[in-house]
């Protein structure tokens, strides 16, 4: 077991990392700050290893990835257990990387934060067969092209939850596939585009069982949007499985609702074709 301080560890060139599974501990002596700073354009791969933190945090990441220029590339983590932080991995620059098998848990604010502000459209990177409990599961403000597939996620306010407030957002291509979504507070998934573009989202063959709302959309740029194949059972009072806003080519079909206090809810008057 290691024992680091916040602010401590800068990673400035490419970097593997590989433990061996829940024997190789990684704690946290601080409540705030980074623990890992990534300033490598160079991909680092993490794999088989635990984080985690006494005392509570209550700001930082464990990993944060920000190169001063350009963005980092092609980086992963791998079976690791991010435990009781605040963020798990924070991506503010970066593209092509990958998550997988990874397990979240504790986490006060966010597990994964997904951007690229070094280019709002570089992205094209994907979590998969992971586990999420707490808070909001993936948080994406930025960075086309992600898929998200084969993950769970337990209760917290949002499992995915796409905040696309600024310009920076003009984007495109969301899949999100084959995953489960348990009991979130405000809902399973929102897209909130601020007005700004987004465009070419997929969702399908997810299993949602719904406290809030199972899909929420918001805004009216948002176009290309298929909801097709999905599973919708409410589990409290005034669950709704589909809250719509505005926006072009919507495609919702062969989904199966129940137990919902509502169906689906257009909330503005988006082009849409349901079936």
């Amino acid at each position: 077991r290691y024992l680091v301080n916040a602010n401590a560890i800068t990673i400035s060139s490419s970097l593997t990392i590989i433990g061996d599974g829940q024997g190789t501990s990684i704690a946290c002596l601080d409540a705030t700050g980074d623990v890992f700073s990534v300033t490598s354009n160079g991909a680092v791969s993490v794999s088989n290893i635990r984080l985690d933190s006494n005392p509570v945090r209550t700001s930082g990441a464990y990993f944060t990835f920000n190169p001063s220029t350009g963005e980092n590339s092609n980086s992963s983590f791998l079976n690791c257990d991010f435990a009781n932080g605040y963020d798990a991995i924070n991506f503010v620059k970066a593209s092509g990387w990958v998550i997988d098998g990874c397990s979240f848990g504790g986490y006060a604010d966010c597990a994964v934060i997904v951007a690229n502000t070094n280019n709002n459209d570089s992205g094209d990177s994907c979590i998969t067969s992971s586990t999420f409990a707490g808070g909001i599961g993936v948080l994406q403000t930025s960075s086309g092209g992600l898929k998200i597939t084969g993950c769970k996620f337990n209760t917290g306010t949002y499992g995915y939850l796409g905040q696309f407030a600024t310009p920076l957002a003009n984007t495109s291509i969301l899949v999100i596939s084959g995953n489960s979504f348990e009991t979130h507070t405000v809902a399973n998934i929102a897209i909130n585009t601020n007005n700004y573009p987004f465009s070419e989202s997929v969702i399908t063959g997810n299993q949602f069982s719904v406290a809030g709302s199972g899909i929420e959309t918001v805004g009216n740029n948002l176009s290309d949007l298929t909801i097709t194949g999905n599973s919708f059972h409410g589990v409290a009072s005034g669950s709704t499985g589909l809250s719509l806003g505005g926006g072009n080519a919507f495609n919702i079909g062969s989904n199966l609702f129940s137990g919902l206090s509502t169906g689906i809810v257009f909330n503005a008057n988006p082009r849409a074709y349901v079936y």
